[in-house]
Order: C-alpha cells, then sequence, then structure tokens
C-alpha cells in the first residue's frame, strides 16, 4: 500500500491521534480516510464521505472529542471549493451545537470561530447557495471579529434576494440594532430587488428586535401569499421565516395576533406551494401552544387564540385532534373566571361542529348543560353524538335544562335551545310532559318589558318573536304522540 502524502489542505492530518478521539460510532481512526475522500475523491465519492461526516463527529446535534479537531480540514476544504456548500452547512451546525460529548462546553464554536479567515470570504463565493449557507454558519460564531461588518458590507452589494435575506437574519442574531435599519429599509417600498421572501424575513427580523407588532409588519409577512411564494425557500437553515415569526409572537405574548396571522395565510395562500407553508407554519404554532400552558394573566386571550387556531386547522386539515384538545382546555380552566362564559359558548359550539369526533369531550360538555348560556351549545354538540357516546345522557334532564336556556331572560341562544327542543320532541315525544308544556305556556303569553341592554323596540321585536316560536313549538309537538327512548340518541343513529 502506497504511503499516504497529506499535503495541501490535509496537510498535518496525520499528526492527530484519531485513533485515541471517539466520535458518535467510537473511535474516530476512519476520519482521515473520510477528509482524503472528500479532498482527493470524484463527486459521487466526496458527496457520501461529507454525508457520513453528518452522522459521526456531528450526529443529531451532538458533537464529540474528533469535532474540533476535524474542524480546520474542513474549513480548509470547503475554502478550496470542495463540497463548499456542504461543509460549510456542517461547520455551522458544530458551531450550533450545543450538546458536546467529552469535550470542554464551547470547544467545538470556538474551533469554527478560529477559522473566520477561511470562512468569511466565502460570503462572496460565485455560487449563491454557498453565501446563502455562509451566512447562516457564520451567524453560529458571534465571537468571530469582524463578522458584523462582513455581513453588512456583502448585503450592501448582494444581489440576489435570497441570500440577502439570510444575510439579514445573520445580523439580527448577531447585532440586533444594526439589523433594525437594515430590515426597515426592505419593507420600506422601492427597495431595489425586494421580493415577498425578503419582506417576510425583515418583518422578522424586526419584530425580533423588539418592535411592536404594527400594520407594515403585517403587510410585509404576508405579501409572499399574494405573490403564491413558498417561503420554505428562504428558511433559515431548519428554520422557516413563517413559523419562526409565528413562534416568536407567541413568545412575547402577542399568541392572538400569531393565531390571527396564521388564519389569515392558510386563507390568504394563492398557490398550492404557498397554502402548504401557511398550514405547516399554523401546525407548527399549534404544536407548540398545545405542549404548555396558558401564559399567567392571559388566560382567556391565549385559550381564545389556541381555539381560533384549532378551529381554522381543523377546517383546512380534517385533523380534529388539536381541536378537541383545545376544546378541553378551555372547557378545563384552571380556575373559575366568569370572563370565560362567551368562550365556553364558543367551544361548545366548535363541538358542536365536529358531530361524532367529539365523543370524547362528552365529559366536559355534561356540566355546561346547567349554565343557560351555553346550555343550548353543549346539547347540540351532544346530541350530534353516536348513539353509544350518548346513551347514558337522560333525556328529561336535557329537555329540563333547554327550558330553562329558553326562559332565561336575553339569553343568547335561546331560539337555538327552542329547535333543539324540537328536535327531542319527534324523536322522543315523551320526554315533552305536561309540566314541560306548562312552562313554556307560560313563557309563551308572558311577555317581558325589561330592557336589560340594547335598544327597547329591538328588545320588545326579540321576545315577541320567541314568545311566537313558542307557541308554534307547542302546536307542532302536539302532533307526536308515544312513548319514546328516554336516553339521547343523535339524528343520525334512529331507525
Amino acid at each position: 500500500m502506497p504511503p499516504v502524502n497529506d499535503t495541501g489542505v490535509l496537510a498535518g492530518l496525520t499528526d492527530i491521534p484519531w485513533a485515541e478521539l471517539r466520535h458518535a460510532y467510537g473511535s474516530a481512526d476512519d476520519i482521515p480516510g473520510i477528509l482524503r475522500a472528500i479532498a482527493d475523491g470524484d463527486d459521487e465519492t466526496a458527496k457520501e464521505a461529507a454525508s457520513e461526516l453528518f452522522g459521526n463527529i456531528w450526529h443529531q446535534g451532538t458533537v464529540y472529542q474528533a469535532t474540533a479537531p476535524a474542524v480546520p480540514f474542513l474549513a480548509r476544504l470547503a475554502s478550496a471549493g470542495r463540497r463548499t456548500a456542504t461543509l460549510t452547512g456542517l461547520l455551522g451546525c458544530i458551531a450550533e451545537s450545543t450538546d458536546e460529548y467529552g469535550i470542554e462546553p464551547g470547544g467545538a464554536r470556538a474551533a469554527v470561530t478560529a477559522q473566520g479567515d477561511l470562512l468569511l470570504p466565502l460570503l462572496a463565493d460565485p455560487d449563491p447557495e454557498v453565501r446563502a449557507m455562509a451566512a447562516w454558519a457564520l451567524a453560529q460564531c458571534p465571537g468571530m471579529p469582524g463578522l458584523v461588518q462582513a455581513l453588512c458590507d456583502r448585503w450592501g452589494c448582494e444581489t440576489t434576494p435570497d441570500v440577502r435575506g439570510k444575510l439579514l437574519k445573520a445580523v439580527s442574531v448577531i447585532a440586533p440594532a444594526q439589523a433594525v435599519p437594515m430590515a426597515a429599509r426592505v419593507i420600506a417600498s422601492g427597495f431595489p430587488g425586494q421580493d415577498a421572501a425578503e419582506r417576510l424575513i425583515a418583518a422578522w427580523c424586526l419584530f425580533a428586535s423588539g418592535a411592536p407588532w404594527t400594520g407594515s409588519l403585517h403587510e410585509a409577512a404576508t405579501a409572499w401569499l399574494a405573490d403564491g411564494l413558498d417561503p420554505a425557500k428562504s428558511n433559515w437553515n431548519h428554520e422557516e421565516p413563517f413559523p419562526g415569526l409565528l413562534l416568536d409572537l407567541a413568545a412575547r405574548g402577542d399568541l392572538a395576533v400569531a393565531a390571527e396571522l396564521a388564519v389569515t395565510a392558510f386563507d390568504a395562500a394563492q398557490r398550492p406551494a404557498a397554502r402548504k407553508a401557511a398550514v405547516w407554519a399554523a401546525e407548527k404554532l399549534a404544536l407548540d401552544q398545545a405542549a404548555q400552558p396558558p401564559a399567567d394573566g392571559a388566560t382567556v386571550l391565549h385559550l381564545e387564540a389556541r381555539l381560533t387556531l384549532a378551529r381554522a386547522l381543523w377546517r383546512v386539515t380534517g385533523d380534529a385532534a388539536p381541536l378537541v384538545r383545545s376544546i378541553t382546555q378551555v372547557l378545563q380552566p384552571p380556575a373559575p373566571d366568569k370572563a370565560l362564559s362567551y368562550l365556553r359558548g364558543r367551544a361548545a359550539k366548535a363541538a358542536s361542529d365536529l358531530e361524532p369526533a367529539a365523543r370524547s369531550l362528552l365529559p366536559v360538555l355534561l356540566p355546561l348543560l346547567s349554565d343557560p348560556e351555553s346550555c343550548p351549545l353543549a346539547a347540540q354538540a351532544i346530541l350530534g353524538l353516536d348513539r353509544a357516546a350518548a346513551a347514558d345522557v337522560p333525556i328529561e334532564a336535557l329537555v329540563s335544562h333547554l327550558v330553562a336556556a329558553v326562559a332565561t331572560p336575553g339569553g343568547r341562544n335561546q331560539l337555538l335551545a327552542l329547535g333543539l327542543l324540537g328536535e327531542t320532541s319527534q324523536q322522543w315525544p315523551a320526554a315533552i310532559t305536561a309540566t314541560v308544556r306548562e312552562r313554556l305556556s307560560g313563557l309563551a303569553e308572558q311577555p317581558r318589558r325589561v330592557v336589560t341592554f340594547g335598544s327597547y323596540d329591538q328588545i320588545i321585536r326579540d321576545d315577541e318573536a320567541l314568545r311566537a316560536e313558542i307557541r308554534r313549538f307547542l302546536a307542532n309537538s302536539e302532533k307526536f304522540s308515544g312513548a319514546g327512548n328516554n336516553h339521547v340518541r343523535s339524528a343520525s343513529s334512529s331507525g
């Protein structure tokens, strides 16, 4: 076997005791061969060798003893044009890692930072993919001398919007204050060569720097929807800009804004790729929120935003699981809160829309029957369940709660309650007892003349309309006779 003659970019390779170092799969004695394959192999061999390094010296975010010693060789290879974009990305991943196995904390990042003389020139590489990857990788090395100035200088002469966006984000990560005027310039009309993805990143950078959420930021953050752009092509390595912005909004306490922005996105997206990106961003936000409790002092706001987002997602994707979780959170609040009354009604309405998919919600729906405001919506959800799910709900109790809802002065859902009584009278006529009819008759003949809120004339008209509906119900209910099942059964399951 001929002797190995490591020169040039691999000079000094044999001086390192690789066999004594460890990587993800044990001894690092294979690292010299991998580096030689990148330096001297054909394109396919070099590609496979570079991919192998992603599995051993950087493995799923972890770096090892052999990682830092390999960094100078990776930087030299990248600078020499061997798998430059791939190896630059690997160096960025190494610098980004905080999961360090068997090495001093920060050692891997320091090793990458020390290669600034080789890596900074990559910002001017002829290949825009390399320039974009270099911007991200260098942002993982905030202590590199001259880095911010190099990023700003390159941004000033860069002509590719995708690369400009990454340069801007890199400055925002390292020196947020210096990124503010740059991002503001992008958002302003007339910026030469700007595109929608760059405006989205600029909005993200401005918000991340502490700027308040404004109409101009909203416009910049949603311009990609009209253009039909897929912003994933302008992602910040593994983090796409739109979900990144949504998560930052939520983290800063603006979950309602984030939820509204997410819903706007998949309603306004004009092309399949953009719609897919919008739905993915909303799903990521929903998953993030499901994994943490609402912020203190913002319980109702957070619950409402979560419910809005989950309900919109269900309509788009058909996946009921996030909506079921959100409804459960609303109907099982951590403490009693009068402000939750309206929100409970919204949750019950969402449950009624789910129909049989709301089966697991029955335990949290039943307590709502005793609240005249929420009762009609909760009853509607229960009546929409399949027979097995609703079999333990006594129809007499359901009817009693619905009558109470009809009798509640100023109730928002009185007519819905009366309509549900009409459904039950057809399926279970025995449940409409003489007592029920007597109470409803009293309501039909006793006009209400107390102004609670709103126009006096309108209250009178609404009251007369309700009493007319009650009389119509009583007349119709006389058409049905015979004993019915005394437990709730959905109309779809009745035979």
